[in-house]
């Protein structure tokens, strides 16, 4: 599996920002001379890459499951991923459907980001 598909989407990082929500990432959607993203290691980045606005980060299963409550689960369907909260109190159940493991739970947290805005408001 390619590093593309272990990240979450460039939308989905983009997103994720629009929402606030940035943490440092092993991981950084980069752009290029050509004007096109691609996958940088943090380690990798210069220091004014770094610093950029243009420089999302792409996060893995790993980080995402560090950001999400303990009652999220993912499994894999015949069609894709699906990422469920079972214990949320407004609700019996969210699931939600992805193509890849690390886009399913990005959805996941910018559903419970959007939540957390609209009934802080």
């Amino acid at each position: 599996m390619s590093i593309e598909n272990k990240v979450i989407s460039l939308d989905r990082a983009k997103r994720l920002v629009e929402l606030g929500f940035k943490r440092d990432s092993c991981a950084y959607w980069v752009i290029t001379l050509s004007t096109e993203y691609h996958i940088s290691y943090y380690d990798e980045l210069p220091t004014v890459l770094k610093e950029r606005n243009d420089v999302y980060p792409a996060y893995d299963c790993d980080e995402l499951l560090g950001f999400l409550p303990a009652n999220i689960k993912i499994y894999k369907t015949k069609t894709g991923y699906s990422c469920s909260n079972w214990h949320n109190p407004r609700k019996n159940a969210t699931t939600i459907r992805s193509d890849t493991p690390a886009n399913a739970l990005c959805d996941m947290l910018i559903d419970l980001i959007i939540e957390e805005k609209t009934n802080d408001k």
